[in-house]
């Protein structure tokens, strides 16, 4: 049986190794910057970190770039909102667990 990389729609299907390696050097970044000496620059790169990796997962793992426009937008709508949510939060974790 030969290996197609071609779906049925005639998509190809994503190099999940390549995504996967991204995503693993991702987390090394992420642990490199909590040992940063500036707790705010960690805490803003850690999240922006997160926030990139889920976005990855969803485009490539959870297969949401061959969704219909509509779902596309609610998603990253989502996920914005999240991150304004999240970076938003970041004085108050700075203010209470900062130097």
């Amino acid at each position: 049986m030969a290996r197609e990389t071609a779906s049925e729609g005639g998509r190809h299907h994503p190099h999940y190794v390549a995504v996967w390696a991204v995503l693993v050097a991702l987390l090394v970044v992420g642990i490199v910057a909590t040992t940063l000496g500036r707790r705010v620059l960690g805490a803003v790169l850690v999240f922006g970190v997160a926030a990139l990796k889920a976005l990855l997962v969803a485009v490539y793992f959870m297969h949401v770039g061959q969704e219909p426009r509509l779902v596309r937008i609610v998603l990253y709508g989502g996920l914005a909102l999240v991150v304004i949510v999240i970076l938003g939060l970041v004085p108050d974790i700075v203010y209470v667990y900062g130097d």
